[in-house]
């Protein structure tokens, strides 16, 4: 993805600039899709923590957040973010969603934002989601359409809707809601079963 530290750092810089909330509200899409006071909250492939610091707000003091990404300095910005905020409630993981089979059991809503296209076994991924998960546990997806938009990934790479449904559907989730989660991005919300 990035070929320099400052690549890199760039890269970081835009994930959680302020135009970004200009097309992406982390708080707004989180609280819309039932994201409340004191649940367990994790967020896969969580980044420097763009949808995360908005979940630990979220959820608060009595709540729990989890992240899990495979960039280690990505995590670090989130712990940062995190602490600078006051939170201390959280666990960061710093490795691939396909490999975090039973590492925690007691989620109530997890979140996959931007990159479920992106994961080496997309199946695998949604299993260890959903074992992660209470009974009956939320799992939100946000992803980029599939159409030319200014930015985001190529479109060969995107998934429509549809798609992801389906995967969600064989990763024995029931799909609840799906809609849009502004100008580039649909949603949708399932439930373990």
């Amino acid at each position: 993805m990035y070929h320099s530290n400052e690549e890199r750092e760039e890269w970081y810089k835009r994930l959680l600039s302020k135009d970004r909330w200009e097309w992406q509200n982390p708080y707004k899409i989180l609280k819309n899709a039932g994201l409340s006071s004191g649940m367990t909250f994790f967020d896969v492939a969580c980044g420097p923590g763009f949808f995360t610091l908005e979940g630990a707000k979220i959820v608060g003091k009595r709540g729990w957040v989890y992240g899990l990404d495979t960039d280690e300095q990505a995590l670090n910005i989130c712990e940062s973010r995190l602490k600078r905020e006051g939170f201390s409630n959280f666990k960061l993981f710093n490795m691939k969603i396909e490999e975090f089979e039973n590492v925690v059991k007691d989620v109530d809503f997890a979140l996959i934002a931007n990159a479920l296209h992106d994961f080496e076994n997309p199946i695998l991924a949604l299993r260890n989601v959903w074992l992660s998960l209470k009974k009956e546990g939320l799992l939100l997806v946000v992803d980029w359409v599939k159409r030319d938009t200014p930015i985001g990934p190529p479109l060969d790479v995107r998934m429509n809707l549809n798609e992801e449904k389906a995967l969600l559907e064989s990763a024995r989730f029931s799909v609840n809601k799906t809609g849009e989660a502004g100008p580039y991005h649909y949603f949708i919300l399932a439930k373990k079963v």
